[in-house]
């Protein structure tokens, strides 16, 4: 299954953005009956997201609360976060830059 998603947080530092996104992924799948049985594969371009993700103790001091916050919640799942080549996330990236100015909050189950 795979879902899209995309929200308007206006003008952000990418990390952040990144972070949202994961912390937007881990709450719509705890939800969903899919937790019970499957697991969750995040797919990023970020090398240092994924970095900081995978290595919470390397990320700066500012970030390392949300890593660790957000780790904790995911602990609770079963879920995996891949880095993928920029080529390969086009789609995300469509969707990150067409809701740069939308007010309304895209979630497409396909």
């Amino acid at each position: 299954m795979l879902v899209e998603f995309s929200r308007n947080i206006g003008i952000s530092d990418p990390a952040l953005a990144e972070l949202l996104a994961v912390k937007e992924a881990l709450s719509i799948f705890s939800k969903s009956e899919w937790s019970k049985v499957y697991h969750l594969v995040l797919e990023l371009d970020a090398s240092n997201f994924v970095y900081r993700i995978r290595n919470p103790h390397c990320s700066p001091a500012s970030f390392k609360a949300f890593v660790q916050s957000y780790l904790a919640e995911g602990n609770k799942l079963r879920w995996e976060i891949n880095l993928l080549d920029k080529n390969q996330n086009v789609v995300a990236d469509i969707l990150a830059k067409s809701g740069i100015n939308h007010q309304i909050a895209l979630l497409n189950f396909g």
